[in-house]
């Protein structure tokens, strides 16, 4: 990871640990605690740009099945869609790793890093008509917002999808 880039996204994660409330990290593999600053809180977002602006996001995380586990859960409700992803220690392959599941029967799963300025899901989207290679980035900014960069692989080079822009609503204790 080059010094440029990890100085805005350790910013944003000392930011988020210092004034947001804490989610209780006692109990969670140490292994997921990149996405501890993620937890706690209901995310609202928008996409940027004019097109579907209107769409409310909302995607919230949240330790489960003893702290072994992340889940979180997407919703835009003016669609009827849902999504949800299990984050886990993947002890085969030595990473964290994710399955994706959503209400429109696609489904991805693939990896997790912290690089790129925030946290990095490296992965595979599987639909009916075939398979997609994607990429997607959370940044949290020093002013507490999370920018969602999402990424498909189009011959052989990344072509941003969306862009979306997302402030906490409100804080949850878990």
């Amino acid at each position: 990871m080059k010094p440029k880039t990890i100085m805005p996204f350790a910013a944003g994660f000392v930011i988020l640990f210092i004034f947001a409330p804490r989610v209780v990290s006692e109990g969670l593999d140490e292994h997921l605690l990149l996405l501890q600053p993620l937890m706690g809180k209901t995310w609202i977002g928008h996409y940027d740009g004019p097109s579907d602006s209107e769409l409310e996001h909302a995607i919230h995380w949240a330790p489960i099945l003893g702290g072994k586990v992340v889940k979180s859960t997407k919703q835009v409700a003016s669609l009827d869609f849902s999504m949800e992803t299990f984050y886990f220690w993947d002890w085969e392959k030595e990473a964290v790793s994710f399955l994706r599941l959503t209400s429109r029967g696609i489904f991805s799963r693939g990896t997790v890093s912290v690089d790129e300025g925030g946290v990095t899901l490296l992965g595979m989207g599987i639909r009916p008509n075939g398979v997609s290679e994607f990429k997607q980035t959370f940044v949290i900014r020093a002013g507490g917002t999370l920018e969602d960069y999402f990424y498909r692989k189009e011959d052989g080079r990344w072509e941003q999808g969306h862009l979306i822009k997302y402030a906490r609503e409100e804080t949850i204790t878990e």
